[in-house]
């Protein structure tokens, strides 16, 4: 079985693959999991890889984290629009923005 690296962990992670990525233009990857309206977490199996997706120019309400937080409006049902992408194959390109672990594709 492949090794499976999460290119996300840190900033000098993502650093290394970031030029090759830019270079390809265009991957394939697969909807992993879905931490809210506008940020998954990405398979790419050309690359073995994870990566943290952050959806560019989009802020997506947030959810509540446990029963003492309080959501904000609409967070519940960006979540469950973004849920239907779950295991999902999706094409990425890579855009100018880059955050520290967050790679925005």
């Amino acid at each position: 079985m492949p090794r499976i690296v999460d290119a996300s962990e840190s900033a000098s992670r993502a650093s290394q693959y970031l030029p090759s990525w830019k270079r390809a233009g265009r991957h394939q990857a697969v909807v992993d999991f879905v931490s809210a309206g506008s940020r998954f977490k990405l398979y790419m199996p050309k690359e073995n890889t994870k990566v943290t997706f952050v959806l560019a120019g989009v802020r997506a309400p947030r959810t509540a984290r446990n029963a003492t937080e309080k959501p904000e409006p609409y967070g519940a049902e960006a979540y469950k629009f973004a849920s239907k992408y779950l295991q999902r194959d999706v094409e990425i390109g890579k855009s100018s923005s880059c955050a520290v672990t967050d790679i925005s594709i």
